[in-house]
């Protein structure tokens, strides 16, 4: 429900500057990014779960962890579609085609990137994942202002979003 609120809200938001950019580039070159996007978030994102681990952070009690736990095959691909497709597309057209977007026109890029990569880990309501969630907020505003398109970061958000759910079902089998 969330997400489709945020491709509403993201659709509807056509103020200056912000609109759903071009591809940018080809397939190959978008995905090439997505990957290496992925493989720069990863390194990342341990850093900064090691680093929110030593100031004493609460654990994140992962939600996805109930969900995969107890699915039947048909529940769990119907979770893995959203977890890695729906979720990517919807949070990448939000945080990054509309916030971002909207916020270039008005400070910049470097403070648009910050503030976005801010607002993406905020909105997860998850003081045990806020590090690494900025990290990843980070990284897929970097794709896109590098880029000029969302769809490196929908690719790298995916592949990160599918693997931890794998990682987590791998945990709990």
């Amino acid at each position: 429900m969330v997400q489709l609120l945020g491709l509403l809200c993201g659709l509807l938001t056509r103020r200056r500057g912000f609109h759903l950019r071009s591809f940018g580039h080809s397939l190959k070159v978008n995905v090439l990014w997505g990957i290496g996007g992925f493989g720069l978030g990863f390194p990342l994102t341990l850093a900064a779960q090691w680093v929110q681990s030593h100031l004493g952070a609460v654990d994140s009690g992962n939600a996805m962890i109930g969900l995969v736990s107890r699915g039947n095959p048909l529940q769990l691909q119907a979770l893995l579609f959203v977890v890695a497709g729906v979720t990517p597309l919807t949070e990448e057209l939000w945080y990054r085609g509309a916030i971002l977007e909207s916020l270039r026109s008005r400070c910049g890029n470097r403070l648009a990137w910050l503030l976005s990569a801010l607002f993406f880990a905020f909105i997860h309501a998850d003081p045990g994942a806020f590090l690494p969630l900025l990290a990843l907020g980070g990284v897929f505003g970097y794709l896109y202002l590098r880029t000029g398109s969302l769809v490196p970061g929908v690719i790298a958000h995916g592949l990160w979003n599918a693997t931890s759910f794998f990682l987590v079902r791998l945990a709990v089998v």
